[in-house]
């Protein structure tokens, strides 16, 4: 039975990846076929920032989130493949949905394939490749049918470890394709660039290679790699920063800190599960553990150099630069005292692949010979049940079962347009704002500076009065969203600081007012809490700033 299942690995888990992939893409399109808004609640908030952005680019040819100020607050590549959508079905409408839907279930089948690519170039047999790319699979496809630029950094980031794994001689032209695939992943997701930097100092640091040489091959590397200097020099032209605004409002930091609990739930209380912590760690002391016995080998006068298991240059290459480029990417957001973001978990599943791959590598020759086809069928058995139940798991949680209550943002949205359907003029909110804009179809600025623009920035920056900054952009209605914060009073005017601490931490810049006057729409949202829900608690006021006075500070 063991030879049976691992001789049939490949198919199998295949068959179990792609099936996954469907089951997870598949209630967007349920709750869409039923009428049901409950379909924009399984995509998450922020996602909206590009898909408004993307219907005013198509309808006003301009880059702008609340129809007048211009933004480049998103990430370009994924920005683009929305405002392709979007022309092709012609308006946000449901062929809109339905096309997104099916650009889910590319990317993650993609995924899936390069995962399986990725954990056999680093090692796996032919057998345990497939079980390993499907063992995180789903999770995995989570974080991509976000409707957040995951759909498309979890392929590119895997594909360019792949060509860099695959690499064998660096020659001009092949320095020219990694440039472009570097810059494409660069594009998916901004900071990629730093796994970029550390594939080139790693690069050079193993190979070093003679300065002519290194500096023609930078010249193709760089040639390739065109689209993000062009980008660049774009954001530097229009906005006057190289780093979008969306980057810039993140670096707003006043008081340095350090927030343990940040790492601490990516470790033990993601998607990914409680082991992820402990086996990227195993993965990380693994590598290290390759690295030293490369370098015992280099040394090594023949019969006393170290015997064992290997990884080659490149992929040992890789497999670092991914797990130090993880661990360092999590470490400086735990820097920022912003909250960890739902699709900033794209790194995991690929690092994921890589920590259980090289730490096959190192342990299965270790596995007595009697045990190890039975030890390897297990993990494949283990890996094709766990995913087709998480498959189904969410298909019945987010598609049979799951309604508009089931996030709470999407319920507070549905009942604060309700309530706003006669008041027309210019809104302003900070975090949680996405559904909220989407279904007010009304301008929303967006006063976190994420979607907004330099000018936004500043005013965060200097910790200005909110107040005046509110009437500089011509806002008529203030709304503000707490899930645990309460809003506070003192002698009857409202104290409002944006951002919020509740969402951006303690520690970030924030404008600040006191506004005096009684909210015109005041309530809370409490929906049913279940395992999958999101969000279940909110508090919801909108304030009238027509005629509203300001306590000076």
């Amino acid at each position: 039975m063991s030879r049976w299942l691992l001789a049939r690995s490949s198919a199998i888990c295949r068959a179990v990846a792609y099936l996954a992939a469907v089951l997870v893409a598949a209630p967007l399109v349920y709750h869409l076929s039923r009428g049901s808004l409950a379909y924009l609640g399984l995509l998450q908030d922020d996602y909206f920032y590009y898909a408004i952005t993307a219907d005013k680019f198509v309808t006003l040819g301009r880059l702008t989130y609340d129809g007048t100020t211009l933004t480049n607050g998103f990430h370009p590549l994924w920005f683009l493949v929305v405002v392709l959508i979007r022309l092709v079905s012609g308006s946000l409408n449901g062929a809109f949905y339905v096309i997104l839907a099916a650009v889910f279930v590319g990317s993650m089948v993609v995924t899936y394939e390069l995962s399986h690519a990725f954990a056999r170039s680093l090692g796996a047999s032919a057998a345990l490749a497939p079980a390993v790319a499907l063992a995180h699979a789903v999770p995995t496809d989570i974080v991509s049918c976000c409707g957040m630029e995951t759909a498309v950094d979890i392929p590119f980031l895997l594909w360019l470890l792949l060509e860099v794994v695959e690499t064998k001689v660096v020659t001009s032209r092949r320095a020219a394709r990694l440039g472009l695939i570097a810059s494409l992943a660069v594009l998916a997701r901004l900071d990629l660039g730093l796994l970029v930097v550390l594939l080139v100092l790693g690069w050079l640091a193993a190979a070093r290679p003679r300065p002519s040489v290194a500096l023609r091959l930078g010249a193709a590397f760089g040639a390739g790699g065109l689209l993000v200097p062009v980008y660049v020099l774009f954001n530097v032209i229009v906005f006057g920063s190289p780093l979008p605004v969306s980057g810039l409002a993140k670096q707003l930091v006043k008081r340095p800190g350090f927030n343990v609990g940040y790492l601490r739930g990516i470790a033990f209380h993601s998607i990914f599960g409680p082991a992820t912590g402990i086996t990227l760690v195993l993965g990380a002391v693994t590598v290290w553990a390759f690295a030293r016995r490369q370098a015992q080998r280099a040394t090594a006068d023949g019969e006393g150099g170290a015997t064992g298991p290997s990884l080659p240059p490149a992929a040992l290459l890789a497999a670092a630069t991914l797990l130090g480029f993880t661990g360092t990417f999590f470490f400086a957001n735990a820097l920022t005292g912003w909250v960890f973001f739902y699709w900033y978990a794209y790194p995991l599943g690929p690092a994921l692949v890589a920590a259980l791959t090289v730490i096959g590598v190192w342990g299965v020759p270790r596995i007595p010979v009697l045990w190890r086809e039975r030890a390897s069928a297990v993990f494949v058995a283990a890996a094709t049940v766990v995913a087709f139940g998480e498959g189904c798991r969410y298909f019945v949680t987010h598609g049979l079962l799951w309604t508009v209550d089931d996030n709470g943002l999407l319920a507070m949205s549905v009942e604060l347009a309700e309530r706003l359907h006669d008041r027309k003029g210019v809104f302003a909110m900070g975090a949680v704002g996405g559904f909220a804009t989407y279904l007010l179809r009304e301008p929303v600025v967006q006063i976190e500076g994420l979607m907004s623009d330099r000018a936004m920035i500043r005013h965060v920056g200097n910790e200005d009065d909110l107040g005046p900054v509110l009437q500089q952009y011509g806002v008529d209605y203030l709304i503000v969203s707490l899930h645990r914060a309460k809003f506070e009073q003192h002698d009857g005017c409202y104290v409002i600081t944006q951002p919020n601490a509740e969402w951006a931490g303690a520690r970030t810049a924030k404008m600040h007012g006191e506004l005096c006057a009684q909210p015109i729409v005041s309530f809370a949202t409490r929906v049913p809490h279940r395992e999958w829900s999101e969000f279940s608690s909110l508090d919801t006021a909108v304030f009238d700033l027509r005629g509203a006075s300001w306590r000076a500070r």
